[in-house]
């Protein structure tokens, strides 16, 4: 007999197959990382800290961008081969 997977396993395979492809904004977190890294790039010298945190935030939004949908779609396609690899298929009952 066939078992119904729970809405716990359904959810996680929508997340694994759907995944969100717009991660949003960076969060100040993030940002606040990123800018201490420029800060120390740049010597750790004082007087630029909000030109380091709008640089953060452009190079966090930029990379983030770069790493769209593309990168889902790939993902994707890596877990769906490796689903026909081993005989899963999304199609079968």
């Amino acid at each position: 007999m066939h078992e119904h997977p729970t809405d716990a396993q359904v959810e996680a395979e929508a997340e694994a197959i759907y995944p969100d492809t717009n991660p949003g904004p960076p969060t100040p977190e993030e940002i606040a990382r990123e800018a201490h890294a420029i800060y120390l790039s740049r010597g750790a010298t004082h007087g630029r800290d909000l030109d380091d945190w709008l640089e953060a935030e452009r190079r966090l939004t930029e990379r983030r961008a770069d790493a769209g949908p593309k990168s889902a779609a790939a993902g994707w396609r890596e877990r769906q081969a490796e689903r026909l690899a081993h005989g899963e298929d999304d199609l079968k009952a």
